[in-house]
């Protein structure tokens, strides 16, 4: 959330076009409370909407979808578009938390309809990021930086991770399966991999007589190695972290056998049954 939330607001303050040096300090913490207010607005409308004790399914869905775009879309069209992504994720934390104050679990009928939705959507977003990649234009020293740039944050990631359960109950070798299912890294730098890019293809292709045509192409140039570093995240850590977690996760984790303990009550139920003759002796062994 923190990371996304970043991103967008800094790619917004980036492409600000406002000669105004105060409005562009503020607008980063401009948008993040407008994405905040937002999101949590339309997270309690979905909780309330559609009334009643069986609401909706279809309704809730539309609810979420719809707000989810109108929040993406409107903030461009207002000028705020680092709010978009905090507003969505605000959304749809607000509306889990109310549906699991109604008696709706994380396995709800919204949660199953998204994940049938996402069957579609996912091979699309990855082959839409794919498109942009041209291999041939690929620059080494970008490749080669961003791989030591990659190893660096997965080693620091690592370590955080293993660190971050330490509160807990689990053994070492849990806390080290936790860490290494952490590794991959996909969806997000899929979905917002290619976001610098398009804004500075689109401020390249509006640029007028005034605009510095070379800053613009310098924007560009730099999108793309965002969207090159974000592929290369995709294509080591998806298949490491997959390897890692089908070969190490038999032999760090092990399945405990726990002992099924009787509580006080039912002892003494079990003791009123064999003195009332209700049940026999090796009945209640069994």
């Amino acid at each position: 959330v923190l990371a996304i939330s970043a991103f967008t607001i800094i790619l917004g303050i980036t492409f600000n076009e406002t000669n105004d040096i105060a409005m562009l300090i503020l607008q980063g913490p401009l948008e993040a409370v407008i994405g905040i207010v937002w999101g949590v607005g339309w997270g309690l409308l979905m909780v309330f909407l559609p009334p009643g004790p069986r609401p909706s399914v279809l309704l809730r869905v539309l609810l979420l979808l719809g707000g989810g775009l109108f929040a993406l879309f409107g903030s461009k069209m207002a000028g705020v578009s680092g709010s978009g992504a905090l507003a969505v994720l605000g959304m749809g934390f607000v509306a889990g938390m109310g549906w699991r104050r109604q008696g709706w679990g994380d396995d709800n009928p919204v949660s199953r309809i998204l994940a049938q939705m996402w069957i579609v959507f996912q091979p699309l977003l990855f082959g839409l990021i794919g498109t942009e990649i041209k291999v041939s234009e690929l620059d080494s020293e970008t490749v080669g930086l961003g791989v030591v740039v990659l190893v660096c944050g997965l080693a620091v990631r690592f370590v955080v991770s293993y660190s971050a359960v330490f509160g807990g109950d689990l053994t070492h070798r849990e806390r080290l399966f936790v860490a290494l299912a952490w590794l991959p890294k996909a969806t997000v730098q899929a979905a917002v991999g290619p976001l610098a890019l398009d804004l500075a293809n689109q401020a390249l292709k509006n640029a007028g007589e005034d605009d510095d045509i070379s800053a613009l192409e310098r924007k560009v140039e730099l999108g793309q190695k965002v969207l090159t570093i974000a592929v290369l995240v995709i294509l080591i850590t998806a298949p490491v972290g997959a390897v890692a977690v089908m070969t190490m996760g038999p032999r760090l984790l092990k399945k405990k056998e726990r002992e099924e303990e009787e509580t006080d009550e039912e002892k003494l139920k079990r003791e009123e049954m064999l003195e009332s003759g209700v049940v026999n002796q090796s009945e209640v062994g069994e």
